[in-house]
């Protein structure tokens, strides 16, 4: 698929078949792809989104295609938690291989005291956007959202702030899950449990989807 003019995000099954994104990744778009780390290409449509929290819930033609679904966590995340996601930042320069990066929870609030966020020292770059922040269970405790900056009140230049992310906790995406159609099939799902990092980060790669949206 061509890369070039589309909007370009990462993307994680949920135990009921569908994938969860960020929905600027989607906004406006008529045409969405899932690409798994097969390389197999997945239409898919919005089946739900939150414009506020900037979710979408995507359903694909046929779930059973997908990955195994990655487990969601119970608990927040506490300051100083080990955190990592994995995902597709800047594919035209990058690649398409799933890039990982590592951090911890700054802030249990998100910009201006945001209840409903983490702040985290994850770097992210256009790309991540959509994808699973995950503990060192392996469950995901937020989604991706933006990188952090300061805009120069003179001239409008943003500057983005070194490791500084803004992550939606997990909380809010699971509130628009009994919102979803019934029907699709329920999908495997990985386990949850402590392990090294790159123990985890093998378990969880092809479970990260591309998402591609024109």
């Amino acid at each position: 698929m061509i890369l070039e003019g589309s909007s370009v995000g990462t993307g994680w099954p949920t135990v009921d078949g569908y994938v969860v994104t960020s929905n600027h990744v989607v906004a406006g778009c008529n045409d969405v792809v899932i690409i798994s780390s097969l390389g197999e290409q997945l239409p898919a449509r919005i089946a739900l989104r939150d414009q506020v929290k900037d979710i979408a819930i995507l359903e694909v033609s046929d779930a059973r295609k997908l990955p195994p679904a990655l487990p969601l966590a119970k608990k927040k995340a506490r300051l100083g938690a080990a955190v990592f996601t994995i995902g597709f930042p800047r594919v035209q320069y990058m690649g398409r291989s799933p890039k990982l990066f590592t951090g911890v929870i700054s802030s249990v609030n998100g910009l201006y005291d945001d209840p409903a966020s983490y702040q985290t020292t994850v770097p992210i770059q256009p790309g991540n956007s959509g994808g699973p922040l995950l503990n060192m269970n392996g469950e995901v405790v937020g989604l991706v959202t933006s990188m952090l900056g300061l805009r120069n009140e003179e001239d409008g230049d943003i500057r983005m702030l070194p490791n500084a992310s803004s992550v939606l906790k997990i909380s809010s995406v699971k509130k628009l899950f009994p919102l979803l159609p019934k029907g699709a099939p329920t999908i495997e799902v990985l386990p949850r449990d402590s392990n090294s990092l790159e123990t985890l980060a093998e378990r969880i790669e092809n479970s990260i989807l591309l998402v591609v949206a024109k």
